[in-house]
């Protein structure tokens, strides 16, 4: 009867190393045998089966043996009642995998995440569900297939972390800048900075156009309004929930839009069973071009109103904001940096 590994692996179907180094139809009467029948190895006095075949001989002696190494013992000794073996095949294989990342290492960490609103977590007047038939938002992704405007953007970026495991919280752990953008609602958590003047690097805005003056960049701030806590354990972030309290004074209102008859409550974030564990390690300065900052999303006209997308740079990297800071001719009549808190300070 089958006991163990018992399948027909074949040159073609394993490495032959594991082919040639396995027995592959184990038997009870094979284990009976290797285990109470047989020679054991050269001067040695054991059952011929151990944990690492080594335990006994002269060349490997017990004392230079691994700890936690041991004999095998008949597995069915004591065994006289009725067996019962079922065989069955067909069972469908499942596997789940994915690459592995690098480690963290200490400096600059950032966790650059997106939610989407689910219809079990708006609570509100069913005039503005964008899930209700009849609602303009419900129609408004039905016709455009803009389902952009249910998610929201979000950066917590921590500046100095010394790799050690913690919890990080915005106004209180030191090095905390934040981002937060749902599309629907606009910048909640968001530093706006303003073009000077045309780029010399070509960077554009959502809807493709050259940045001009007053174009708007959206990055992290440092000051919060709401609670936002960063986990890590082991090097891996394990937490991060994040709550708005829009009752805060200072929290952006919706003053001349839309939604303005709206008295908003909350805006949360559940990452609850995420898994944050595949980071990408750059070296700042160096090779951190293409590294996300600020606004990185995919706004299009079918998701945001036009005059958004057109005043917005939508894919905000280190290298974008070190070009236009640092190497960009400023506006007309100016002499600072191309980019200022409003884009009119020095022109």
């Amino acid at each position: 009867m089958p006991y163990g590994f018992s399948t027909a692996l074949t040159a073609g179907s394993h490495p032959p190393r594991v082919v040639s180094g396995t027995v592959n139809a184990t038997t009870r009467g094979i284990l009976h045998n290797e285990i109470n029948n047989n020679t054991d190895e050269e001067d040695s006095n054991t059952p011929n089966i151990n944990s690492n075949y080594r335990l006994d001989s002269t060349a490997f002696s017990k004392a230079a043996s691994p700890a936690g190494e041991v004999y095998r013992a008949n597995p069915f000794a004591g065994e006289t009642e009725a067996l019962t073996v079922f065989t069955t095949s067909g069972l469908t294989l499942g596997i789940e995998a994915q690459p592995a990342g690098t480690t963290p290492q200490p400096g600059s960490l950032m966790m650059n995440f997106t939610g989407e609103l689910a219809p079990d977590n708006l609570i509100g007047p069913d005039n503005i569900s964008p899930f209700l038939a009849g609602n303009a938002l419900f129609s408004f992704i039905a016709a455009t297939g803009g389902s952009e405007v249910l998610r929201m953007h979000g950066q917590f970026y921590l500046k100095g972390w010394d790799g050690s495991t913690g919890m990080f919280t915005t106004n209180v752990s030191l090095g905390i800048k934040f981002f937060l953008h749902p599309t629907l609602l606009g910048r909640l958590e968001v530093d706006t900075w303003r073009a000077e003047g045309a780029s010399d690097h070509d960077t554009t805005t959502g809807s493709g156009d050259p940045i001009t003056q007053r174009k708007q960049f959206l990055l992290p701030r440092s000051t919060k309004f709401g609670t936002y806590r960063l986990t890590i354990t082991n090097e891996v972030t394990t937490a991060l929930p994040c709550s708005l309290d829009c009752s805060t004074d200072a929290v952006r209102g919706f003053e001349g839009i839309a939604l303005e008859s709206i008295m908003f409550k909350m805006v949360s974030l559940n990452a609850d069973g995420v898994d944050f564990s595949l980071p990408l390690t750059y070296i700042i300065g160096t090779d951190d071009d293409t590294a996300p900052y600020g606004l990185n999303a995919a706004l299009t006209a079918g998701s945001h109103p036009q005059g958004v997308i057109s005043g917005t740079v939508i894919a905000t990297t280190h290298g974008i904001l070190r070009k236009e800071i640092n190497n960009n001719t400023d506006e007309a009549g100016g002499n600072t940096s191309s980019i200022s808190s409003n884009g009119r300070s020095n022109g």
